[in-house]
C-alpha cells in the first residue's frame, strides 16, 4: 500500500507502501526540498507506519497531475491542502482509503468524490487553534498600532519619518470586535480580545446559544456585527455560503474606522471589493495571512499599502503545531488502513463508516498506539 504525506511549507507528498507479505522498498524524493525537514519529519512517521508494515515514499507535487502521477496506487495521502485535489483525481486514485489534509480546512479536496469513492477524507480541526488566535490577534495589534509601517520607516528613513505615520488609534479597551465564526478558533480569539479588554460580539448559524454565553460574547446577525464593530476578525471555513461573504455590500456597512483580519481563507473576501475598499478609504485597513490567489502577485495592491499588514499564510506555524503535523496525520492513516475510523472530530465525511463502506486492512502488523 502506498501513502503520501506533505509537508506543508514544501508542499512534499509521502507516499507509503503497505503489503502483507512483504515491504516495499522505500522511494523518498526530496527534489527542491530542504534535507532537514525531511530528516525532521520521516524518522518518526516510519517508525510508526512499519508497525503496520508500511513504508514512506517522499515525493514533490505542485499540480494535481503531479499528485495522480504519483500516487495512482497509493492506499493513503497525507496532504497539506494547498493544492487542489478535484474529482478527475480522485477518481483516478486506485487503491485509496483515506487522504488527511493537514489543517482545518479541507476546501481544496473534493469530498463528495472522495464519498462516492469510500475514501475516508480526515483533517487537522483541532491541531492549529491557538496558533492561529495568536496571529489574528497579531495583526489586530500590528494594524491599531501601526507596528510594521512604524518599524519599517524607523529602520529605513530614521525617527522623525517613523513619527510621522504615527495617528490617533482607536483604544482597544473602548473597541467592539466582532468574530465571524465562533468555532474553536474564534473562540480563542475571543478570549484574547477580552483580556485586551474588548468587547467581543459574534455571528455564526451554526453554533448554539449556550456557546456564546459561555464565551461571554454577544450573538448577534451578520450585518449588525458589519455595523457595531471596530475589528472584524474572520474565522469562518469555506463553503459555498461563505465565499466572498465580505463582498463590496459588506465592505460598505462597516465603519470608516473599522479594520478586517483575515485568518480563515483567501476566498472567504472579494479581494478586489478590499482593495477597493481600502483605496477609496471605506474602512481603515486590513490584518491579512490569506489571500485568493496564493502566493499571491508581486504586483498586488495589499502589499504596498501602509494600512495593510500581511504574512504568507503562517499562521498555524509553531513548534507545537510541527509536531502535532507528525503524529495526527500518521495516527489517522495507520487507523483507517487497520480497519478503524480516525479520531470523530478528524472525520470529515463520518457517514462513510456508517455505511462500511471503507475498505479494510486484514493484516498481522496492528498497530496498538494510533
Amino acid at each position: 500500500m502506498m501513502i503520501w504525506h506533505s509537508v506543508p511549507c514544501c508542499r512534499m507528498i509521502h507516499t507509503i507502501t503497505l503489503t502483507e507479505e512483504k515491504l516495499m522498498a522505500a522511494i523518498c524524493l526530496r527534489t527542491s526540498i530542504h534535507p532537514r525537514v525531511a530528516d525532521i519529519i520521516l524518522p518518526y512517521e516510519r517508525a510508526e507506519l512499519a508497525k503496520i508494515g508500511a513504508e514512506l515514499r517522499v515525493v514533490e507535487c505542485k499540480t494535481p497531475d503531479d499528485v495522480l502521477n504519483a500516487g495512482r496506487d497509493a492506499d493513503a495521502i497525507i496532504h497539506p491542502g494547498y493544492m487542489e485535489i478535484p474529482r478527475r483525481i480522485i477518481e483516478q486514485l486506485e487503491k485509496c482509503k483515506i487522504i488527511v489534509v493537514t489543517k482545518v480546512g479541507f476546501d481544496n479536496i473534493d469530498v463528495d468524490a472522495c464519498t462516492e469513492r469510500g475514501i475516508v477524507v480526515a483533517n487537522l480541526p483541532d491541531g492549529w487553534t491557538n496558533e492561529v488566535a495568536d496571529q489574528a490577534m497579531g495583526l489586530l495589534l500590528a494594524v491599531n498600532r501601526r507596528i510594521a509601517i512604524a518599524s519599517s520607516k524607523l529602520k529605513s528613513e530614521g525617527w522623525k519619518a517613523s513619527m510621522a505615520v504615527m495617528t490617533v488609534m482607536p483604544a482597544l479597551r473602548q473597541s467592539v470586535l466582532g468574530i465571524v465564526g465562533l468555532g474553536r478558533i474564534g473562540r480563542a480569539m475571543a478570549t484574547r480580545a477580552q483580556a485586551f479588554g474588548m468587547t467581543v460580539i459574534a455571528y455564526d448559524p451554526l453554533i448554539e446559544h449556550d456557546i456564546f454565553e459561555r464565551a461571554n460574547v454577544e450573538q448577534v446577525e451578520f450585518e449588525e456585527l458589519l455595523k457595531r464593530s471596530d475589528f472584524i476578525s474572520l474565522h469562518p471555513p469555506l463553503t459555498g455560503k461563505t465565499y466572498h461573504m465580505i463582498n463590496e455590500a459588506a465592505l460598505r456597512m462597516m465603519k470608516a474606522n473599522a479594520v478586517l483580519i483575515n485568518t480563515a481563507r483567501g476566498s472567504v473576501v472579494d479581494e478586489p471589493a478590499l482593495i477597493k475598499a481600502l483605496q477609496q478609504g471605506w474602512i481603515a485597513g486590513a490584518g491579512l495571512d490569506v489571500f485568493e490567489k496564493e502566493p499571491c502577485d508581486p504586483d498586488n495592491p495589499l502589499l504596498t499599502m501602509d494600512n495593510v499588514v500581511v504574512t504568507p499564510h503562517i499562521a498555524g506555524f509553531s513548534m507545537a503545531t510541527a509536531e502535532e503535523h507528525r503524529v495526527k496525520p500518521i495516527g489517522e492513516v495507520v487507523r483507517v488502513l487497520t480497519g478503524r475510523p480516525p479520531r470523530p472530530e478528524a472525520f470529515v465525511n463520518r457517514e462513510l463508516w456508517a455505511r462500511a463502506t471503507v475498505p479494510t486492512l486484514n493484516t498481522s502488523k496492528q498497530s496498538q498506539t494510533a
